[in-house]
């Protein structure tokens, strides 16, 4: 299991460590938002949420749309493998049947998240996080 990859995207090198939990829930928010818009053949959609997985990933806020679609695919699947769980959890498992529901909003994962583990163990968020 890798904890740690170097990309290099537009020239610069960006050390990037594996997600915590608090990033890797933004990261597959992002992703479930990349499957929509592949759904919806959403193309400003699908690309503004390949750039914002670059971002968050990289801790980074930059312009990508200069850059070579292969700079930023290439760098973009380098961090999904990264950030891929090595452990096939069934709990990790979340079903999208495409419709969404009226309680849900963009972060709503990481706090529901927060909830379980704070109140099943006892876990602050800063260690949650």
């Amino acid at each position: 299991m890798h904890t740690s990859s170097t990309v290099i995207l537009d020239g610069k090198e960006y050390n990037v460590d594996r997600a915590k939990l608090k990033r890797w829930l933004q990261l597959e928010d992002i992703r479930e938002q990349i499957t929509r818009a592949a759904d919806r053949k959403d193309r400003n959609g699908f690309i503004a949420s390949i750039y914002s997985y670059l971002s968050v990933a990289l801790s980074v806020e930059e312009d990508f749309s200069q850059l070579p679609w292969y700079e930023v695919v290439d760098t973009y699947i380098e961090l999904i493998s990264l950030n891929s769980p090595s452990l096939d959890l069934p709990l990790l498992h979340a079903s999208y049947d495409g419709e969404t529901v009226s309680w849900e909003y963009e972060g709503r994962t990481w706090y529901a998240w927060t909830i379980f583990f704070a109140k099943s163990f006892g876990w602050t968020i800063e260690y949650i996080a």
